[in-house]
Formats: C-alpha cells, sequence, structure tokens
C-alpha cells in the first residue's frame, strides 16, 4: 500500500476507512482508520513480505494476532481482529491517542524516578499476563509501549509473540539492541529473553540512554554477549541504589541469574513505595524473602554473631581515643583482617537508624561511629562467641580462606591500578558470605549439603537448594540487603557472565569483576586433584585475559604473597588450624609449569568447576580430623 493510495477518501482495509499514516517502518505501515460499523478509530498495522511472499509467514502472524488477542489487561493495547489485504497481512488495534515511549525520551530526556517506577510496575503487569500463559512478547522496546493521555503505559505490537516451547523458531527475530544474549549463543530463548529487553527499558526511562547506543551488527552483537551492562546511576547520579540492583538484576548474561518472569520483577519492583510522582522520594518496603533466610536471619538473632579475633581486640582496646588520620588507618586496617568485625560494623552504620545503605568503607564507618562504639562492639563480638569459633576448625578455614579472597581482591585492583582499596578487599572477603552464614548458623543443613555433594555427585548449586531451597549466592546477596549493605558490596556477590569477561565499563563493575575473581580463583586453587587444579587455572586465566590481563608471573606473585600472609593471619588469629586445602593448592600452583592453552590433558569442564564451591578432603591428617569434626564440611 503506497502513500499516494491514501489520497483516494473512500481508501479501505476491509471494514475500516484509512485516514492517514501514524508511522512508517523497514517492515510496514501504522495507519489512524476508521472502523465503519462500529464507528470507532483503530490503528491498522500492515506488513509487508516482501517480493517472494511467503503464505507461511502471513499466515503466521494472523495466527500470532489472534493469539495476542485473547489478552485483556489495562496495561496492554487491545488486538481487535487480523487479517489479509492485497496479499499483506494486517492486525488492528485500539487506538492509542499519545506517543511511544521512545519519542517521549526523545523529547524529553529521563523520566523522574517515581514516574519510572509507575510506569515501568504498569508495563511489567502487562507482560506478566503475557508471561502467565506461557508466551514470550519478543520485540520489547521503547518504541512499542506507548503513553496515552491518562500517562498510562501500553505494550504494543504482538508480531514476534509466541508460546515458550514453539519449535523452529527465529531466536534472533527482535529488534537487535533489545535482544538478550541466549539469543546469540545458543541458549535457551523464553520469558527471561522479555526480562531482559524489560531491564533495558527500564535502564532508558531512568538515564534517556540507551545501553547499546553505538555500533554495526557484529559490534552490537558482541557487546550484548560480553560486556557487562552499565550501572544506571552512573549515567544519572538521582537513581537510587535498589533501582540498580533491579536493573543490573535483570540484566544478568546468564539467564538463570535474572527475574525468572515479569511477575517476579514487578514484586521487586512494587516494593518501592512512590510518595509524590512529582518528585523522587521513594521509600522501600520490606521484601518479601525466602523462608530459608527468614529462619536464618532469625537463627542469627538468637546466636552470637561471628566471633571476633582476639588479636583484632586487644590492638583495638590499646588504641588511645584518637581520630586522626594514622589512628584510624591502623583500625581499619586491623578491622579488615577480622571478617566478623568488618561485616558487624558495616551492618550498624548502614543501618536504617544511621541513614542506610551508603557506606562503603570501613574508615569511613570508624570515623561516624567513633573508636569507643567499635571497641565496645568489638569486645562483646568476643566474649560472646569466642569458645563457638577460634575452637572450629572449620570457622578458622573458611575465615582464613574468606580473608584470602579479601588480598587478593585487593591486590588485582592494584595491579589494574584501581584506587578503591578498601572496598576491593571488604567485597573479596565478603563474596563467600552465603556459604560462611550456613556453616556457622545453619551447620546441620551445611553438612548434609557436602555430603549430597560427595555423595551422589551433585552440583553445589543443586545441592543447596535441595537442602536450603536457595543457593549459598542468593542467601549471602538476601542477608546483605537485609543489612542494607551499599549496592557495590552486593553486586559483588553474585556470579559474573560465563565465558570470556569483556573489561567492564564503570568503577562498580571493575570492582565486582575483581571481587569475583578472587573468589573463582580461590576455588580453582581448592580443587584436589592436581591435573585439574592446573587446568582450571588454565581456564581461570584465559576467562579473564580482557578484562583482568595479569600474566602468569603477577598471578603467581599475588599467588605467593596471600599465603605468606595467611600465614601471619593465622598466626595472629590463634586459629586451631596450621593451613587450609586453598593455601596448599595455591603452593602447588606456584611450583607447578605454566599450564598451556592449547595443552588438551588439563582442559577442565564446567562440571569439574561447578565442584570448587564446596571441597573434598584429602585422605588423611589435618582434613580427615576436621571432617571427623564437622561432619565432612570441608
Amino acid at each position: 500500500m503506497s502513500a499516494t493510495t491514501l489520497k483516494n477518501d473512500d481508501y479501505f482495509i476491509g471494514k475500516f476507512k484509512v485516514i492517514r499514516v501514524l508511522g512508517r517502518g523497514s517492515e510496514g505501515v501504522v495507519y489512524l482508520a476508521m472502523d465503519t460499523k462500529l464507528n470507532r478509530e483503530v490503528a491498522i498495522k500492515t506488513t509487508t513480505l516482501g517480493e517472494s511472499p511467503d503464505p507461511l509467514l502471513a499466515d503466521l502472524l494472523v495466527s500470532t494476532a489472534q493469539t495476542a488477542s485473547r489478552l485483556s489487561h489495562p496495561n496492554i493495547v487491545p488486538v481487535f481482529e487480523a487479517g489479509m489485504h492485497e496479499g499483506c497481512p494486517y492486525v488492528v488495534f485500539e487506538y492509542v491517542e499519545g506517543r511511544s515511549m521512545s519519542q517521549m525520551i526523545a523529547a524529553d530526556g529521563p523520566m523522574s524516578i517515581s514516574r519510572a517506577v509507575v510506569m515501568m510496575s504498569q508495563i511489567l503487569a502487562g507482560i506478566a499476563q503475557i508471561h502467565e500463559r506461557s508466551l514470550i512478547h519478543g520485540d520489547i522496546k521503547p518504541a512499542n509501549i506507548l503513553i496515552g493521555a491518562d500517562d498510562r503505559a501500553r505494550v504494543a505490537d504482538f508480531g514476534l509473540l509466541r508460546h515458550e516451547r514453539a519449535t523452529n523458531v527465529d531466536h534472533t527475530s527482535g529488534t537487535l539492541r533489545y535482544m538478550a544474549p541466549e539469543c546469540f549463543n545458543g541458549g535457551k530463548t523464553d520469558c527471561r529473553r522479555d526480562v531482559y529487553a524489560l531491564g533495558l527499558v527500564f535502564y532508558e526511562m531512568l538515564t534517556g540512554q540507551p545501553v547499546i547506543d553505538r555500533g554495526g551488527m557484529d559490534t552490537q552483537i558482541r557487546r550484548i554477549v560480553n560486556e557487562l551492562p552499565p550501572t544506571p546511576s552512573i549515567q544519572n547520579p538521582r537513581v537510587p541504589r535498589e533501582l540498580d540492583e533491579i536493573v543490573l538484576m535483570a540484566l544478568r548474561k546468564n539467564p538463570a541469574h535474572r527475574y525468572q518472569n515479569a511477575a517476579e520483577m514487578k514484586r521487586a519492583l512494587d516494593r518501592i513505595r512512590v510518595f509524590n510522582d512529582k518528585q523522587d522520594h521513594i521509600q522501600i518496603r520490606e521484601a518479601a524473602i525466602h523462608s530459608t533466610v527468614e529462619f536464618l536471619l532469625r537463627r542469627m538473632a538468637h546466636k552470637s554473631d561471628f566471633p571476633a579475633l582476639t588479636a583484632s581486640i586487644t590492638t583495638i582496646n590499646g588504641m588511645s581515643d584518637s581520630m586522626d588520620a594514622a589512628s584510624i588507618q591502623t583500625l581499619s586496617d586491623t578491622v579488615m583482617r577480622d571478617f566478623a568485625l568488618t561485616q558487624k560494623l558495616l551492618r550498624l552504620v548502614n543501618s536504617a537508624s544511621m541513614g542506610g545503605g551508603k557506606v562503603t568503607k570501613v574508615s569511613q564507618a570508624i570515623t561516624i561511629l567513633g573508636i569507643g562504639q567499635l571497641r565496645t562492639m568489638a569486645t562483646a563480638m568476643a566474649l560472646a562467641g569466642g569458645a563457638n569459633g577460634k575452637k572450629s576448625p572449620g570457622i578458622a578455614i573458611a575465615l582464613t580462606d574468606a580473608f584470602v579472597a579479601g588480598l587478593i581482591s585487593r591486590n588485582v585492583g592494584r595491579l589494574m591500578r584501581l584506587s578503591a582499596f578498601e572496598e576491593l578487599f571488604i567485597c573479596g572477603m565478603f563474596s563467600p558470605l552465603g556459604e560462611l552464614l550456613c556453616l556457622y548458623y545453619l551447620a546441620d543443613e551445611y553438612s548434609e549439603i557436602v555430603r549430597r555433594v560427595f555423595e551422589t555427585a551433585v552440583q553445589p548449586d543443586a545441592a543447596a537448594r535441595s537442602v536450603l531451597g536457595v543457593s549459598f549466592e542468593e542467601m549471602g546477596i538476601a542477608v546483605a540487603r537485609h543489612w542494607q549493605f551499599p549496592p557495590v558490596i552486593v553486586n559483588a556477590l553474585a556470579p559474573l557472565p560465563d565465558g570470556i569477561l569483556a573489561p567492564a565499563r564503570d568503577p562498580a563493575g571493575r570492582l565486582w569483576q575483581c571481587a569475583v575473581y578472587a573468589r573463582e580463583f580461590c576455588n580453582v586453587a581448592r580443587l584436589h586433584d592436581r591435573q585439574i587444579r592446573e587446568g582450571a587455572f588454565d581456564a581461570h586465566v584465559a576467562r579473564y585475559s580482557d578484562c583482568i590481563p595479569l600474566d602468569i608471573l603477577k598471578v603467581r606473585e599475588l599467588m605467593k604473597h596471600s599465603v605468606e600472609a595467611a600465614g601471619h593471619y593465622i598466626s595472629a588469629a590463634g586459629f586451631s588450624v596450621s593451613d587450609t586445602a586453598m593455601l596448599e593448592g595455591m603452593r602447588e600452583l606456584c611450583k607447578s609449569r605454566v599450564p598451556s592453552l592449547d595443552d588438551d590433558e588439563n582442559r577442565v569442564t564446567a562440571e569439574d568447576l561447578q565442584k570448587t564451591l564446596v571441597m573434598k578432603p584429602g585422605g588423611g591428617g589435618w582434613r580427615t580430623r576436621i571432617k571427623r569434626a564437622l561432619g565432612a564440611m570441608f
């Protein structure tokens, strides 16, 4: 249908009299028309099939429209009917007087925070109904979201709507910059593809800029698959951390780590209470948390905190009350060697009563609280928890390994010329938070998880889920959020995407990469079999070759320094163990030949790497004693 056709006042598409063109694209034209029988205005989208139209494609488009016509929701543009006209399929929609979200953002820039929250909740409500019927929209983007005169968002254009179980589907159909990584890397595409697109749209609403804003097709695909998404608040400082977390959760590269559907994402967003749609003042509702995490939090309320180390208490009590820079630095160094004190201090200073969720440095926390309150807190922790912690080999090993992870994260950051040393150390040390909490507060459940790993060869994540209902990572993230830790720490607890990693685009992303580098490095060192460990080390170096390009000699220096520092840490802490499996693995890696990336005998499978979360003990010596004492924890 050409533009000249409209010069004829009596041109019809079926019973619909065409009035004017609303929009024109590469795939067709959208018209404003009048339904002559019902006397109402409608929008009609015609699709161009090309010079050699495929009748099967035409039938599919009409069938898809018929499926969409069965959807009924205030935030979905209704589909009235569909058919064929002059060899081209057409779909009749309700006419929404207003503009598309893409037009609105182009004209007005980023939305106010409160308006974006309300509007995204509306969009999610509409998409949630689609997902409830096991359907995928497949082309969510600002141009397909219409904003009416009532400021209500409505999802439109269901040309790619399909069932999740549909076969023979082109997964690369859609608008490139709003497509998910699994569309290109062979992964399964389901409603989580829509979730990824929703995260991209929300980012654009908050910042006024698309995540993928330049480059040709190959460049865009590479960025979609490999690059970490930017944090919205980097682009727009008014965006609160809670919305940062929601966007980044939706944009996880691995679909299993995203919200699993629009309804789940909406529940997270609907915790945010908007007081005035003219302002950016928001308040966070209490989240509905998993029952296991709720039980853990109750247990933590009645059981003492992780025990503070005697050496830390001695140093703190020996300090004067001076708040000069040298004293604060000495105290910061002391506290950061102690997992228990660090997490307790950050919990307290980031609590709601203190303003909540902004302090990322121990030195900041000490300045805010004062040395007197730090001394009181540390002494109370030592008295309450000392008997449970220092005498437990499992706790001692876990705290030592967490300390080493912090060292590695900090030193990797230094080698990468990052300056946030305290945050690097804290994020690295807290990276195994979920497992540490389970080990200390849910010891019986932890023992059962380990038993299942080694008796049934199940993956650690699967074992944790079968026992707890959540993974260690999910538990750590949930508790960190409950403690109101800043998003930079919460994000560091999450896994990075699989495969070779692209350099991060902002400081928070670089810090996240350093923390997970340390966690994965420690997991490699814990591997019991030397050949598998060397292959895993090889794979680890290759995985981070673009974002943390350290040569083998520097990595060896890093390991050597970490082992030496851990020895001093164990001695100062007065722990009842002299070594850990991780430190022994690091020593072996320091002595090993430099593995070749092309050496097939050193290849390590994904399953081998997955089993490094909980490590298998050796045949005897101190490992056997620990195994007996802790019920096969390590």
